[in-house]
């Protein structure tokens, strides 16, 4: 069933992203980014468990209508997106290039969930997901929060000016 793959296929890329922040985690100095890091780490599990979840519950039309809004392709470049990014983490990065690296993946993972979902009108063939990433702002706003703290204000300029102009600020 496509719908099961698509749907295995995003519970992957969550599960990615989580090592992703687990690595930057074990890859930080500071205690309080590497909270940070631990936190969004945590996120990307409950957004894997909430899809198995739904895996698990819903109809086979459902899960269809739910899987019609993934795009398989892109999921298996945010997939190897990460896994340079968990190289390249394990060769030692700044912070600086890490609020980089989380502000890519959130950005494009969310791009499908949440954005997507922002600019429809109608009815939403996937409900349930695209819930999940209407959920995920407190998510974009942890990292947002951190960036805040641990970035000077140079470095927080570009990111500030994605936030608002997304209208999540």
């Amino acid at each position: 069933m496509e719908a099961i793959e698509k749907i295995n296929k995003q519970i992957e890329l969550e599960l990615t992203a989580s090592s992703v922040y687990r690595k930057l985690k074990e890859a930080c100095d500071c205690k309080e980014v590497g909270s940070l890091w631990q936190t969004l780490a945590t996120h990307e599990e409950y957004h894997a468990a909430a899809l198995k979840r739904l895996k698990a519950t819903l109809s086979y039309e459902e899960l269809e209508k739910e899987a019609s809004t993934l795009d398989i392709d892109n999921i298996n470049s945010l997939l190897a997106g990460h896994k340079r990014y968990l190289d390249e983490i394990s060769y030692g990065i700044s912070v600086t290039r890490a609020f980089q690296i989380a502000m890519d993946m959130e950005f494009s993972e969310l791009n499908s969930l949440f954005f997507n979902h922002m600019g429809k009108g109608g009815e939403d063939p996937s409900p349930y997901i695209h819930s999940m990433g209407a959920g995920t702002k407190s998510h974009l706003m942890t990292l947002y929060k951190g960036i805040e703290k641990h970035a000077g204000p140079e470095e927080q300029a570009p990111y500030r000016e994605k936030f608002v102009e997304l209208g999540l600020i």
